[in-house]
């Protein structure tokens, strides 16, 4: 028997989406980075002053475009741990090697700290 989890439903899904086309296409999303306003102006994207905001047309093209499941591979240093996601059950793994972190208390965005791996290990413990 195959586990399968379901949270969301689908018309609960199809809202989530709805509401994400709208924030990017009406509020955009803030790029610092030369380099990514770059990519979004050229695909086609409106930018004002960093602010890079996406047409529903150039979301779909995208999810058209980009890799579907079955042709995404993680590699393994050893071939045979690779992980092929059509022939494998997706996993779940925690960030133990980033580099800056959110402080759960101030909500400010900082550096990480070894406390803060150990923290990210234990819960992933649990």
């Amino acid at each position: 028997m195959k586990l399968e989890l379901t949270c969301l439903s689908q018309a609960e899904i199809e809202t989530i989406h709805e509401n994400a086309l709208k924030i990017l296409s009406d509020i955009g999303m803030l790029f610092p980075a030369g380099e990514a306003l770059s990519v979004f102006e050229n695909a086609g994207a409106d930018i004002d002053n960093k602010t890079v905001r996406i047409k529903e047309s150039l979301v779909n093209q995208a999810l058209k475009t980009t890799q579907k499941r079955n042709e995404v591979t993680l590699f393994g240093m050893d071939p045979e741990k690779d992980i092929c996601f059509d022939s494998h059950d997706p996993g779940l793994s925690c960030m133990t090697m980033a580099t800056s972190v959110i402080d759960p208390h101030s909500g400010e965005k900082r550096s990480a700290t070894d406390k803060d791996l150990a923290r990210l290990v234990s819960m992933a413990d649990r």
